[in-house]
């Protein structure tokens, strides 16, 4: 088949005719000279085609008359929001912003001072884990369905956009009614633990709530069937499945919701009887990744205590102490760095309709209960009613198939989930490297086992932590800068989990929501102060790191004094603003921060609408008198 000529073969990269780039050469006569392929009697009519092309060419054809230049384009709307003086001005270090306190000139030594005496933190620690443990106490569902189930009752006016910011309809409320089948509610009540990071949710579903996207205030991530997050290792008691058999509804020490149900595993009375047995250790590095003990078995899960060695031993009040006194890891277990989570509507914190995450009637989803599970009298932790803890049926539990379950073997063992801040685990060995704790691992037929886990000294510290502003600021200085999280959304925290979170470790226990968290401790009220009134009396009664501040729907915690201004760390949202024409929109933060307690007040528009001082209804002294309140308050 006859080839097509070079001259008009295509290009493989660009698909047009390939051109060698060379005018036609001109014979005597000043005719072309053309490949042999064309026929003789077409050149007095290509002549004149290519003649004027060579005029062309040599510029002698007349040029383009140029086109009129194009107006500019209009530049592109910036829609970068102006941040806060504070967040420039102010250090987000939280460590050296104490460091600089009145009164701490030296340095150090203070930094190190104890703001609780070993003997108030044992009451607080007791109080602790009596709601830590509570829910493995309940024998039945704590609310009736209309309670424990308030969530079907935000449906009906069927106001709530999905991920795809549509309104979610009335077959989503037929869903979930069918779901949640309340007429069968409570289940069997079954004592269980989460197994790993997870959500509790107001409804058995992922799918997001949110109010009109467009409102102030509102849409993401402001997800309305997110009540609160739960980390892995929480005792929780399971009240009612949903009829799929995916999600469990479950009540935590101080929340409750729906999770799924591969997230969690039921316990039974060996598996509780273990586990309440030692003492607590708390994880102080955010989002460490918390691994199985390998044996050398290919990586199977490995049931277990730990290492064989007793851990410290205790004083009356079951509180680890080092030879002075005072708990053996008051001058550290906190990594020193790490950064990371805000919520503020139109009245500081959460949804611009100012209500509490958690059921309508303002009820909470449990209930503190239980007894103290440490054990005193100074004896040995691995020890208890004189029988040794590491021996089940005369074995040895810290060593399987003779190695110590404190070794780790060469392949690493399997990952569980991420360590965080405010986990809490049992305590199982110690030695100068670190801590061998207990973690709970689901097996396939939905009951817990107990496996070992290692963690260095400088990750975790065996409860309570000492309350001394290095240890509180290394813990904060973690979590600063993280993403806002309402409820806990996408394992982040809001204002009132960065507070319970961060008292955790000092075995102080928080409820979950902003307003109960205000009445947990001495409640002094704002009310008909004015703004600067108000801070004054900050300033002259309030105890740093141990007072909280409280506005409807936000939470804050007391830092101390700068250039006579309080200073405050709290997670938030954003900031309500007012534009000239009286538009309410918001200032967005997003995260957790140190501020004055006026964020914003430099911008006309946040200082239209009121600024944070302005709106905070009082403060909360959590040690009055450098003690647990007479009276704790409700958990759920």
């Amino acid at each position: 088949m006859r080839q097509r000529p070079a001259a008009v073969q295509q290009s493989r990269v660009s698909g047009q005719p390939a051109s060698s780039g060379r005018l036609p050469a001109l014979g005597r006569a000043g005719r072309p000279v053309l490949p042999g392929v064309l026929p003789s009697a077409l050149l007095p009519v290509l002549l004149p085609i290519l003649l004027t092309g060579l005029l062309v060419l040599s510029g002698c054809a007349p040029a383009p008359q140029p086109q009129p230049p194009q107006p500019p384009r209009p530049p592109v709307a910036a829609l970068v929001q102006p941040e806060p003086q504070d967040l420039r001005g102010i250090p987000q270090n939280v460590t050296a912003l104490l460091a600089q306190q009145p009164g701490r000139a030296n340095g150090k030594a203070s930094l190190d001072a104890l703001l609780l005496t070993p003997q108030a933190q044992a009451r607080f620690l007791e109080r602790f884990r009596a709601a830590h443990f509570g829910p493995w106490a309940q024998t039945n569902a704590t609310f009736g369905p209309a309670s424990a189930l308030w969530g079907l009752g935000t449906l009906s006016a069927n106001n709530h956009y999905g991920e795809n910011l549509r309104p979610l309809g009335p077959g989503f409320k037929a869903e979930m009614e069918a779901l949640c089948q309340a007429s069968a509610y409570p289940s069997p009540v079954r004592p269980a633990i989460a197994t790993a990071n997870t959500s509790l949710r107001v409804l058995p579903t992922i799918r997001p709530g949110f109010l009109k996207p467009s409102r102030p205030g509102e849409g993401f991530p402001f997800d309305y069937w997110q009540n609160s997050g739960v980390w892995a290792g929480t005792p929780l008691v399971v009240t009612h499945l949903s009829a799929d058999g995916a999600w469990a509804l479950v009540e935590a020490r101080n929340a409750g919701g729906w999770v799924r149900l591969s997230d969690i595993a039921f316990v039974d009375q060996e598996f509780m009887a273990r586990w309440m047995a030692l003492p607590l250790l708390a994880v102080t590095r955010d989002r460490m990744p918390l691994s199985t003990l390998d044996l050398g078995r290919g990586g199977q899960l490995t049931p277990g205590l730990a290492t064989g060695q007793s851990t410290s031993p205790a004083n009356s009040q079951g509180v680890p102490v080092n030879g002075q006194g005072t708990p053996a890891n008051s001058q550290g277990g906190v990594p020193a760095n790490g950064q990371e989570m805000g919520s503020a509507n139109g009245q500081g914190s959460g949804p611009a309709n100012g209500q509490e995450m958690g059921p309508a009637n303002g009820q909470g989803m449990g209930q503190a209960s239980g007894q103290d599970a440490g054990q005193g009298g100074g004896q040995n932790i691995g020890q208890i009613g004189g029988q040794n803890i590491g021996q089940i049926g005369g074995q040895n539990i810290g060593q399987i198939g003779g190695q110590n379950v404190g070794q780790t073997g060469a392949g690493g063992g399997i990952f569980l989930f991420q360590g965080r801040i405010g986990m809490v685990l049992p305590l199982a060995g110690q030695d100068t490297s670190g801590y061998t704790a207990l973690a709970p691992a689901r097996k396939a037929d939905g009951q817990a086992e107990i496996v070992s886990v290692r963690i260095k000294a400088s990750d975790a510290a065996a409860m309570p932590l000492a309350a001394t502003p290095r240890n509180l600021g290394r813990l904060a200085d973690q979590m600063l800068g993280q993403p806002y999280g309402w409820g806990g959304y996408y394992e982040n925290r809001d204002c009132s989990a960065l507070m319970l979170d961060l008292m955790t470790p000092l075995g102080l226990f928080l409820p979950r929501n902003s307003s109960q968290q205000a009445r947990s401790g001495e409640y002094v009220s704002f009310e008909g102060l004015t703004a600067p009134q108000k801070e004054a009396l900050l300033l002259a009664r309030g105890v740093p790191l141990l007072t909280l501040l409280y506005k409807r729907g936000h939470i804050m915690l007391y830092l101390g004094q700068q250039q006579g201004r309080a200073l405050m760390l709290h997670n938030i949202w954003g900031l309500k603003s007012l534009d000239e024409s009286g538009t309410e929109g918001r200032v967005v933060i997003g995260r957790a921060v140190v501020t004055t307690l006026e964020p914003g007040r430099e911008l006309p528009e946040v200082a239209r609408a009121g600024t944070l001082l302005e709106g905070m209804a009082g403060m909360t002294l959590l040690a009055p008198g450098g003690l647990p309140p007479a009276r704790p308050d409700r958990t759920r």
